[in-house]
């Protein structure tokens, strides 16, 4: 990858799609967690995760998550703090129930939690992993620059310079490099968001799957090897 260049954006307007919001009204995961009663801070709570890990696990958006093997054992952490057995898992998932002594049975509730893994793993690796790396995982094709060597700059495109600087912050601490933060075209930006040009395609995906932000392509004539993060209107969380 080259060195990106600092300085203006080449770019000034871009028209940006309505954010796709992520419903967990026919997640399994959620549907558990709501016969036990509890709420997300308490699932989190019980599971040792945080509570973007769980909204994350139950809005399918294992992606979001650093490794495939991170999002496994959340899953599996999850499950086992919610209680859920062969009977509740066929039933949220929609398959004929089978008999309630299966309850008692240990390896019953095991083969659930294993075939949880196994699907969150199969979802993993074929959606969110794909999307955000180009290929899936295991294979060559995924190998991508360290991030330090992957130069980001940031522009404020929601006329709050503080946030602007808050978003790069958090670039920095993924490991990025970022050179500048300077004003947008304009401050007309509706979400904050990483724009790529050709080629950058999967380096870009990376870091939006990191920041939990839409992925955008440049316009066609944009400087070529270029990434950048346009900051939007403050948000409590992207995530």
């Amino acid at each position: 990858m080259r060195p990106a260049k600092t300085g203006s954006l080449e770019h000034p307007r871009l028209e940006l799609l309505e954010p796709v919001e992520a419903t967990t009204g026919g997640s399994p995961l959620a549907g558990a967690r709501a016969r036990r009663q509890l709420t997300v801070e308490e699932a989190a709570r019980r599971s040792g995760l945080t509570r973007d890990q769980v909204v994350w696990l139950e809005s399918g958006r294992v992606y979001a998550f650093r490794t495939p093997e991170d999002a496994l054992a959340a899953t599996m952490l999850l499950c086992a703090a919610l209680d859920v057995d062969m009977h509740t898992a066929r039933e949220l998932v929609g398959l004929p129930t089978m008999h309630r002594s299966l309850e008692r049975n240990p390896r019953g509730r095991l083969s659930v939690v294993v075939a949880l893994v196994v699907l969150t793993a199969l979802v993993a690796g074929v959606s969110g992993y794909a999307w955000r790396s180009g290929g899936l995982p295991g294979t060559a094709s995924t190998t991508l620059p360290p991030r330090a060597t992957v130069a980001v700059p940031v522009f404020n495109g929601g006329s709050d310079y503080n946030y602007a600087r808050r978003v790069a912050n958090r670039v920095k601490a993924l490991g990025y490099a970022v050179p500048s933060v300077t004003p947008a075209g304009n401050f007309n930006y509706a979400e904050t968001a990483v724009y790529y040009s050709a080629g950058e395609r999967r380096i870009a995906g990376r870091l939006a799957g990191e920041l939990c932000v839409p992925l955008e392509q440049l316009p066609p004539g944009s400087r070529a090897h270029q990434v950048v993060v346009i900051a939007g209107p403050a948000r409590l969380s992207n995530c």
